[in-house]
């Protein structure tokens, strides 16, 4: 039996569109920057907001990095850095930290679109980070002077201000407003090519190695094939974004986000034509069952092999049922 995976793994912060960045455990020129004045800066007088959604790319080991870097024609910065030891974000001015920091909740931060928006006002010499419409942190900092800036997330390939520290990170909806009034917004909506235009003034911003989200949710790609022998199940862990695929001698795991398959060898037994394999969320286990006969068995990942043999005479009549897990609620009555 010939088993083709062609799978996307999003959760509900990858609806739709956005841009991925290739960060950690590649080459440094190979790592994603959005530039969003590649030809000339921004232009701002008064007070500025930058506003974007956020999400992080789960299961990668490390997190550190720059989201984003302004900078203005006074060589003077104002960074968003994510760092893993705390798993907080940190706005740093120049070389100071002006006091601001939030932490986002992992399921939010991984699995949903998060909107930051920072505010900065030339005049008072304010800085104030807002988050999914609360304010997290506000603060006073000499260097929020300049009126024409460079924005870039991500890698910064610019000579001053280089830097290629960046979390894996996904983008979309980047706006910026000079006061109240939206001067740019970059949607990020695209499906190929190296350049996202602003929808508001028709500004280019630049994007080097882009990983485009679009494409993922239009087009089918095989992630990979193999042969198995026997009857084949499937079953999926999705807190860790793993696929088992189970056979008469093996038991397959592919990672839906490292592309890789390991097959486990296991002692031989045979597979019965529409038996189901279920993983249970709840003890970390992974089952085969027939619904007709009631027939349940459990990998023994340790042994290598199931605890039981199901009977393979049997063959089911419900080759399309639902599996679910129920959650139950206990109430004690004194």
């Amino acid at each position: 039996m010939i088993i083709l995976i062609s799978l996307v793994v999003a959760g509900k912060a990858q609806e739709g569109y956005g841009l991925a960045f290739a960060s950690k455990n590649i080459a440094q020129e190979d790592r994603t920057s959005l530039d969003l004045t590649p030809e000339k800066p921004v232009q701002v007088k008064g007070s500025f907001s930058l506003s974007f959604d956020l999400s992080f790319q789960p299961f990668f080991r490390s997190y550190f990095g720059y989201v984003f870097r302004i900078t203005d024609e006074k060589r003077q910065n104002i960074d968003l850095i994510y760092n893993v030891r705390t798993k907080a974000f940190y706005v740093v001015t120049g070389n100071s930290f002006p006091g601001i920091t939030f932490s986002i909740g992992p399921d939010s931060l991984f699995h949903q679109w998060n909107t930051i928006r920072l505010d900065g006002n030339n005049e008072a010499h304010t800085l104030a980070v807002t988050v999914n419409g609360k304010q997290v942190g506000i603060a006073r900092s000499p260097v929020i002077s300049g009126s024409m800036l460079r924005i870039c997330f991500g890698a910064n390939y610019r000579k001053a201000f280089r830097t290629f520290d960046l979390p894996p990170m996904r983008l979309k909806d980047i706006r910026l407003f000079a006061g109240n009034r939206l001067q740019h917004h970059w949607p990020l909506d695209q499906t190929d090519g190296f350049t996202d235009k602003d929808l508001v003034t028709g500004q280019t911003a630049q994007v080097k190695n882009p990983v485009w989200m679009r494409p993922a949710f239009t087009t089918w790609h095989k992630a990979d094939s193999f042969i198995v022998k026997g009857n084949a199940g499937i079953a999926m862990d999705a807190a860790t974004g793993t696929i088992y695929i189970t056979s008469n001698d093996s038991l397959y795991r592919y990672s839906c986000y490292t592309h890789q398959t390991v097959a486990q060898a296991q002692v031989p037994h045979i597979s019965p034509q529409g038996l189901h394999a279920v993983f249970n969320p709840a003890d970390k286990q992974l089952y085969q069952l027939m619904a007709d006969s009631q027939q349940v068995a459990v990998c023994d990942t340790g042994r290598h092999t199931w605890d039981k043999a199901l009977n393979p005479q049997n063959v089911t009549s419900y080759w399309h049922s639902n599996l679910f897990f129920p959650r139950m609620t206990a109430v004690f009555i004194s």
